[in-house]
């Protein structure tokens, strides 16, 4: 596999608990892939908690911004 994401649906939101993906796959194409597909099943925004510094840098690059704390949030749609 070359990625995973785990975490549960909050109304039309994801909070994410788990987002990786294995060393060979990090230019961010399978990040991408797999929130493109989550508005089709009525998910238009995720949030994630986190501190990591690589992971933070890892979601503003994906398009989250910081909302307090350790949160972070993406819409999906506009």
């Amino acid at each position: 596999a070359a990625g995973i994401l785990l975490g549960y649906r909050k109304g039309d939101g994801f909070d994410i608990l788990l987002d990786y993906t294995t060393p060979a796959y990090r230019d961010c194409s399978v990040g991408a892939y797999l929130y493109s597909q989550l508005p089709a099943r009525g998910i238009t925004s995720l949030s994630c908690r986190t501190d990591n510094a690589a992971h933070v840098q890892y979601m503003e690059k994906m398009g989250f911004t910081r909302q307090d704390g350790k949160t972070y949030t993406k819409r999906l749609t506009d």
